[in-house]
């Protein structure tokens, strides 16, 4: 039976935060939009681009993914775009929020600019208990988690958030082939082992995610690698097992390939043909095929998948060369 894993949850409920917030998050005047016209559906360009990302950074959702959402925003005004803009302006007071971004919506909109530089939304540190309970950072200005989350600024630490993320899948993609072992009877022991480093990881994961929050992106980016690290060891046995079955299916998938291509080699010299290119490619293919065998034999089953694939690949030329 599979046991709840609590910290697991609060690990990609918190990932999901951390990577579309940056902090500090900061508008400043070089980051303005150029509006020299009006915005309404059907108009297109870079101004409206920056009018999605203006809009999502400052909590108005165009999307919350695909086009127009933070990070993706399009250079074509819609109906999401529409609705975005009717939020903003109802906020703004302006009547009536007609979706249009007109001449009084752009004069509001410099006017923010001028009386509010920058804005800057601060999330407090993640703190977790013993129990695995975690406080959910909230804003400063008590702005709600949602909120927060809209909340996104400039890409300039891109490679640190994508970092995060692929460290967050690889943490996942650990727990669920963790989970798979137990259910397929792997021993009580194995398993506590393997839960104990992904439990390493998924505490360097979250320590990563409080220094991102620190705006810290070196410590970020080491702890980040500690905790992929720990996951990868939490299933290295898993991983020599699946690499060992792929190296023996692929042993096998070349062997048959060099059967065949021995037969056509054999029938195309039964009917007098030139087998001589056929012939050099498929000793090539038992060549390599040797060197996969033994590579499997010193457990080195990725050399020995390659190795296999390489000779089925020229026991196959062997065929097509007659």
């Amino acid at each position: 039976m599979k046991t709840p894993h609590t910290k697991s949850h609060i690990l990609y409920s918190l990932f999901i935060l951390t990577t579309l917030v940056t902090i500090p998050s900061t508008i400043h005047a070089s980051d303005t939009c150029p509006f020299s016209s009006d915005l309404t559906i059907g108009s297109s360009g870079e101004d409206v681009r920056c009018l999605q990302r203006y809009l999502n950074i400052n909590g108005y959702l165009i999307a919350s993914s695909g086009p127009g959402s933070p990070g993706s925003e399009t250079s074509l005004f819609q109906e999401k775009t529409k609705d975005a803009v009717k939020k903003w302006q109802t906020a703004m007071g302006i009547y009536p929020a007609t979706g249009t971004f007109g001449p009084l919506s752009r004069s509001t909109y410099e006017a923010q600019l001028k009386k509010t530089p920058s804005v800057t939304t601060t999330v407090t540190p993640v703190t977790t208990t013993p129990s695995t309970t975690t406080t959910i950072p909230t804003t400063s200005n008590t702005a709600s988690v949602s909120n927060a989350v809209s909340t996104v600024t400039s890409t300039s630490d891109s490679a640190t958030k994508k970092l995060l993320k692929s460290v967050s899948d690889y943490i996942k993609d650990a727990t669920e082939k963790i989970d798979d072992a137990e259910d397929d009877g792997e021993t009580d022991d194995n398993v506590q082992d393997m839960r104990d480093l992904i439990e390493k990881a998924e505490d360097r994961f979250i320590e990563a995610v409080i220094a991102y929050l620190d705006n810290d992106l070196t410590e970020t980016t080491n702890l980040a690698n500690k905790a992929k690290k720990y996951a990868e060891n939490s299933i290295e046995d898993i991983t020599d097992e699946q690499d060992k079955e792929d190296a023996d299916e692929a042993i096998q998938d070349a062997k048959d390939a060099i059967a065949q291509a021995r037969e056509d080699i054999v029938e195309a010299e039964d009917d007098d043909e030139d087998t001589d290119e056929a012939r050099d490619l498929y000793d090539d293919a038992r060549t390599k095929l040797d060197d996969a065998r033994e590579a499997y034999d010193d457990e080195d089953y990725t050399d020995a998948m390659e190795l296999a694939e390489e000779a089925e690949n020229l026991a196959d030329d062997a065929s097509d060369a007659i």
